[in-house]
């Protein structure tokens, strides 16, 4: 029996932040993979403390949708996620697409308009 069977008995899907900030600006380096810092509440925080978030759906071998809530701000993206049980693909997508219709939904940033 998987490990997340046991969760996924009472709920269908858990939500989760996909990062711990909106989509960080769009970052013009072809070549910058460990210097690259984002800011998280007024401090300078490596730009992979974000994968944390979509690391748990990976690690447990789940499913997980992405789901455009909002917009920040600076009008960048907000997300959530929504993993699944193993094999639940398509409870987590059938789940984004219902949240979408009642959301924001996805907005291209100001500068790709």
């Amino acid at each position: 029996m998987h490990r997340d069977s046991e969760f996924f008995r009472d709920f269908d899907v858990l939500l989760m932040p996909v990062t711990s900030t909106t989509a960080p600006p769009h970052h013009n380096k072809p070549i910058d993979r460990f210097g690259r810092r984002i800011q998280v509440d007024e401090r300078a925080r490596p730009y992979w403390d974000q994968v944390k978030w979509s690391a748990v759906a990976n690690v447990a071998g789940s499913p997980a949708t992405t789901i455009p809530v909002r917009t920040g701000r600076a009008g960048l993206p907000v997300g959530l996620q929504a993993m699944g049980p193993s094999g639940g693909d398509l409870t987590t997508i059938k789940f984004a697409e219902l949240l979408g219709r009642e959301l924001e939904g996805y907005q291209p940033p100001p500068a790709f308009l």
